[in-house]
């Protein structure tokens, strides 16, 4: 038999495939804060991905943690998972928290059951307010207000406190349904909103969405103007037939689908540099290495201008180098680097690359529709 002679000494191909390095992988879950004897300072944070877990540790399904995570999870496209951490008797809800971000930096959005938030003092509340808006990784605080549970003036107490602060990463929802008491009825919505961001392919918005496992709340306009009014979101009853969550927005005033999809851009392009920076054996301190970082950031960003977040317009902020007021922003975005001819020698030493600009269009959403009609007979 003839010998079949390789090329393997002429061409000789090996396949390496790189770790991918993550800081945090995804923004999908919460965090349930608890004083429970079922967990402890030596089991700070359990995941749990669905009831029968939290059956199987002995909550039972009247206690706070199962009510609050049934409505988490009884949403649709549920998330994937959630997390309840420890909260010891000698710790403030912000050491606590401090320590279960030391623990596990995979959840993203804190929430304080009710039977926590009852008994926790109104400046505590705001003292984990301060905390999250500065956390790292990026995180969000979802304050429930359940005005069934809570003193007879406490929740506009809260709301004026927090309405104080400025806060961009704090969400509050007001309830006042019996029906809802001891549920924590923020989580339904929060649930919702990290199972549809990790199910399905698109930008979303929190406005008029349907929470299930949430009796909507019969109101008044004038007190659901009052709250709205407050940034404080609530789940109300509205034009006989619907139940419609209202608003959706941070205690800022800035659109909750906003402040999320930013701090995901923001772990995915520091994901995705990352692992830029370890996959090449070399970037070159040139405008060949500024390029290979901008594929890597455009990568990034299409992403973003796939599921409609970012979208092309004309850019309506400051001017930043050579981007000015009016430009059209073909792409919806476009990345500048500072002049690498320019950059001072103590950088180049450091190896620090130039500053870089990136500049989005958001896409925005429509929430409310004005129709004038004329008729003609």
């Amino acid at each position: 038999m003839a010998q079949n002679l390789t090329i393997d000494d002429i061409v000789d191909i090996s396949v390496n495939i790189s770790p991918v390095m993550s800081y945090r992988n995804t923004l999908n879950s919460a965090l349930f804060l608890t004083e429970s004897d079922k967990l402890s300072t030596e089991n700070r944070v359990v995941e749990i991905r669905n009831l029968n877990e939290l059956s199987l540790m002995g909550f039972l399904t009247n206690s706070p943690e199962y009510l609050a995570m049934s409505l988490y999870f009884a949403q649709s496209p549920d998330p994937s998972k959630g997390y309840l951490g420890f909260k010891a008797s000698s710790e403030t809800c912000v050491q606590a928290l401090s320590a279960c971000r030391l623990e596990n930096f995979e959840w993203y959005v804190a929430i304080l059951t009710d039977d926590m938030v009852e008994k926790t003092e109104i400046s505590e509340l705001k003292n984990v307010a301060d905390f999250i808006e500065g956390a790292s990784p990026e995180s969000m605080f979802a304050l429930n207000i359940d005005k069934t549970l809570v003193d007879s003036s406490k929740d506009q107490q809260i709301i004026d406190e927090i309405a104080k602060g400025n806060y961009q990463k704090t969400f509050i929802q007001w309830d006042n349904n019996e029906s809802n008491a001891g549920k924590t009825a923020v989580a339904g919505i929060i649930g919702y909103a990290l199972g549809y961001n990790k199910r399905v392919s698109s930008s979303f918005t929190l406005a008029y969405k349907t929470v299930a496992g949430l009796i909507s709340n019969e109101i008044t306009f004038t007190k659901l103007y009052e709250l709205l009014n407050n940034d404080v979101n609530v789940y109300v009853k509205q034009g006989y037939y619907y139940n419609l969550f209202r608003q959706g927005t941070m205690s800022n005033g800035d659109r909750f689908d906003e402040v999320y999809y930013i701090d995901m851009l923001v772990n995915d392009l520091r994901n995705e540099i990352m692992n830029t920076l370890i996959g090449y054996p070399k970037i070159p301190q040139t405008e060949a290495g500024l390029n290979i970082l901008t594929t890597s950031i455009s990568q990034v960003l299409d992403n973003y201008v796939d599921i409609q977040f970012i979208q092309p317009g004309v850019w309506l902020g400051t001017p930043v180098l050579n981007l000015v007021y009016g430009d059209t922003l073909s792409q919806g975005y476009i990345i500048m680097f500072d002049s690498i001819d320019d950059q001072v020698s103590s950088d180049r030493v450091d190896r620090i690359a130039p500053n870089c600009y990136i500049c989005c269009k958001l896409a925005g959403a429509i929430e409310y529709v004005v129709l004038g009609i004329s008729v003609s007979r």
